[in-house]
């Protein structure tokens, strides 16, 4: 009879002491999930904008050529849940065959990421202007031909923290952009010769407008006004 007592009363301690600390893990606030660092979708919602600047090459086909070009611009985005709007401005280097200037806006998906980084597509147009400063080209003045364009990006960034509101965001992208007209600028040398003899005279066209694919890489400030995308919902035991 005296074991028997001895092992109720122990099993009923030990019964209290699983109830006591059950009771304290529920009620305890403090209590959080172990932080996860595989990558998952996360949430897209909240609203959050970007000023970058970028710097890339391109390879630009023509009717007559096909050229490698340096580019260099700026894009603001505006991030409204699972979409993403913006506005560049772009500048290609010169070559012989001439520059471009480009501005434009864009539409299109995000899809980001926690842990990882946030794939974005779009598409957009603007307008280019060709131009070349060229002696041939309107008796010693160049010209300036301008177009628009319709564009195709694709690409993925990281934020540089998932906390704070202002942080930097680096990014990578793919793009195409495709003039919708196009036009041949003529052009004419003249080499004089001796006196009394006319001068040879060499007169042709440039053929103008084209597309080009290249890619670039970005980097600037990010503003969030939801700092916490892709974090997990609250849950039992967590706060």
């Amino acid at each position: 009879m005296l074991r028997l007592g001895v092992l109720s009363v122990a099993g009923l301690g030990c019964v209290f002491a699983v109830r006591v600390a059950s009771a304290q893990v529920e009620s305890d606030p403090e209590m959080v999930e172990e932080p996860s660092f595989v990558p998952r979708a996360g949430s897209a919602a909240g609203v959050g904008f970007s000023v970058e600047g970028y710097v890339g090459m391109t390879a630009y086909l023509s009717e007559r050529a096909l050229r490698g070009h340096g580019v260099t611009g700026g894009i603001a985005r505006l991030r409204a849940s699972s979409v993403t709007l913006g506005g560049f401005v772009e500048r290609a280097d010169e070559i012989e065959f001439g520059r471009w200037k480009a501005f434009g806006g864009f539409a299109g998906v995000r899809l980001p990421f926690a842990n990882w980084v946030d794939f974005e597509g779009s598409v957009g147009g603007g307008s280019r202007m060709h131009a070349e400063d060229d002696e041939r080209y309107n008796s010693g003045k160049g010209y300036e031909w301008t177009t628009p364009f319709a564009m195709l990006r694709f690409g993925l960034s990281d934020r540089s923290s998932s906390d704070a509101s202002l942080a930097l965001r680096v990014g990578f992208e793919v793009f195409a952009m495709f003039d919708l007209k196009r036009h041949d600028q003529p052009w004419e040398v003249i080499y004089p010769r001796a006196p009394g003899i006319e001068p040879l005279v060499f007169r042709g066209t440039t053929p103008l407008g084209g597309s080009n694919v290249g890619v670039l890489v970005s980097v600037g400030f990010d503003v969030s006004l939801s700092p916490t995308l892709g974090k997990p919902k609250a849950g039992v035991g967590s706060k």
